[in-house]
């Protein structure tokens, strides 16, 4: 998906979920943006660390910053990642969630 994509769904998501103007959404959405690429630094630190627990709570963290901005298909992955501190299944390759994670939220800020 393209980034104008994105934010079209974005956008449509803060306009009927939380009301909002385009002019607020305009105004808050730079904030939202660098409060994903935080979580996402957060999230591959813990990866890289090996912190199961620490992992989930990063999962769970970019997961709901994904739900605030609409954009569920990517929570549903991080969702997976979020399961993997306390669930982990042998067959799922967590680092090329985080890597599809990366990808699309680099798409997304423009970074």
């Amino acid at each position: 998906m393209d980034r104008e994509t994105y934010l079209q769904i974005i956008q449509a998501h803060m306009k009927s979920f939380y009301l909002l103007s385009d002019d607020k959404i305009n105004a808050i959405l730079p904030g939202f943006l660098t409060t994903l690429e935080i979580h996402l630094s957060a999230l591959e630190e813990k990866l890289e660390e090996g912190e199961l627990a620490s992992l989930c709570v990063a999962g769970h963290k970019i997961k709901g910053a994904l739900l605030n901005l609409g954009l569920f298909e990517l929570a549903d992955t991080a969702y997976k990642i979020e399961q993997y501190g306390t669930q982990p299944d042998s067959d799922i390759d967590y680092p090329d969630l985080v890597t599809q994670l990366k990808e699309s939220i680099s798409t997304i800020t423009g970074s």
